[in-house]
């Protein structure tokens, strides 16, 4: 009687395996968020003005970085970028979840918007090299979209259940075994390939973009203070023009400009891009006010808020946590 031969995993699934999970963990880790912000400022001190910085700093530099990040795929492979990308995303979530300030905490974001931007340009560059223009990539493309759709529902969801058992930091610490997880399944696809042709990258118009929309977020987070600083305010709104003018001055001159001149001329293009604005801006925003409305205004646990179809809430304390337990942990009944 013959043995039987071990089954292995083809290559191909192996890859799509690590660049699906990518653009889920990019996209958990924009709407994991929410539901914990009101014992993040608890545990933090964060004011009601000030918390909306968790989530900006997040969306502001992925922003930012993300055309950068394409250049760099160009310019030294989507291996080497994946790779970096990955591990500056473990760095940066280990340390938001050991964050013992405010400060710290927007700081680890922002590194985590960072290695968005890269990773997202570096998964789509790897795609396009190992799966033929045809129905094979179509369907990568496909299954690597829609897991990042997933991303962002799973994202609320999981984090609710996961405040019941533990406490805020596992919401970034949760990402660890992801990045293992998608360096492993990767394996040999991330052979670094030879050395390509260096040409200038437009790290001084990534920079000015994002110092743009920095300064304009903080221009709005002073005045949604009951007693805003008219100082803070008229600095933040000249830092935004002056960083506005500097990019597209930069832009026009630059051989090697973030964004083509060309593309900007393409009306369907500048539609999807202002509808694609839109819709998230709406779309963060919608979250951002929903959790804290539910939270602190209705008394609901973090995870009657992430699933609506749990019973009616219960009042949930927010006494200022200890960083080994959950807030949320024990004021509900699991539905």
């Amino acid at each position: 009687m013959r043995a039987a031969t071990p089954t292995t995993v083809s290559p191909g699934l192996r890859l799509l395996t690590a660049l699906a999970g990518s653009q889920l963990l990019v996209a958990l880790d924009f709407s994991i968020i929410y539901v914990a912000l009101p014992d993040i400022g608890v545990s933090l001190r964060f004011s009601s003005a000030a918390l909306q910085w968790i989530v900006s700093a997040y969306a502001i530099f992925f922003a930012g970085f993300l055309l950068l990040g394409g250049q760099l795929v160009d310019v030294f492979s989507g291996s080497r970028v994946f790779m970096a990308a990955q591990s500056l995303f473990a760095l940066a979530s280990l340390t938001a979840g050991l964050s013992g300030s405010a400060a710290t905490l927007i700081a680890a974001r922002a590194g985590q918007g960072i290695a968005a931007a890269l990773l997202v340009p570096a998964t789509l560059g790897l795609l396009s090299s190992a799966y033929p223009a045809g129905p094979a990539r179509n369907r990568a493309l496909s299954v690597w979209g829609t897991t990042g759709a997933v991303g962002l529902a799973l994202g609320v969801t999981s984090g609710g259940a996961l405040l019941t058992v533990a406490s805020w930091p596992w919401l970034f610490w949760i990402n660890l075994p992801i990045v293992a997880v998608c360096l492993t399944a990767a394996g040999p696809a991330l052979r670094v390939p030879p050395s390509r042709a260096r040409r200038p990258l437009a790290i001084s118009g990534a920079l000015l973009a994002s110092a743009a929309v920095v300064a304009i977020v903080l221009a709005f987070t002073e005045l949604a203070r009951a007693q805003p600083s008219a100082p803070v305010v008229g600095a933040s709104a000249v830092a935004a023009v002056v960083a506005g003018v500097l990019f597209t001055v930069g832009q026009r001159r630059s051989d090697h400009p973030l964004v083509p001149a060309a593309l900007l001329t393409v009306r369907t293009l500048r539609v999807a891009c202002l509808a694609a604005a839109l819709y998230m801006a709406s779309f963060g925003a919608e979250f951002f006010l929903v959790t804290l409305y539910l939270q602190d205004e209705r008394g609901y646990s973090a995870l009657t808020a992430a699933w609506p179809s749990c019973p009616s809430p219960r009042p949930s304390s927010r006494a200022t946590p200890s960083r080994g337990s959950s807030p949320a942990a024990g004021s509900f009944a699991i539905c």
